[in-house]
């Protein structure tokens, strides 16, 4: 297969894969019926800490990242280490 055909079946498949993902978020909006009470109005003042869920945030993607670099960088020197074998 030549590298125009992989890049065209990539760029296809990315196309169907948006067009997917979009779907799927229009179709959830369009099934959700929200109702507001008297109720739902007290309910807004309580919650998490904001402060929290931001640093739980930042926290959590730095590791995903520092995980996925070290694995990248370890992928790349496995890959480039010469082949010594014990006879």
């Amino acid at each position: 297969m030549s590298r125009v055909t992989r890049i065209g079946l990539q760029a296809a498949a990315s196309l169907v894969m948006g067009l997917a993902i979009a779907g799927m978020h229009y179709t959830g909006m369009a099934a959700i019926k929200l109702v507001p009470t008297p109720m739902s109005m007290t309910m807004m003042t309580g919650g998490s800490d904001l402060q929290a869920v931001v640093y739980l945030v930042v926290g959590v993607t730095r590791v995903v990242f520092v995980a996925t670099y070290t694995f990248i960088l370890a992928d790349q020197l496995s890959t480039k280490a010469p082949n010594t074998t014990l006879n």
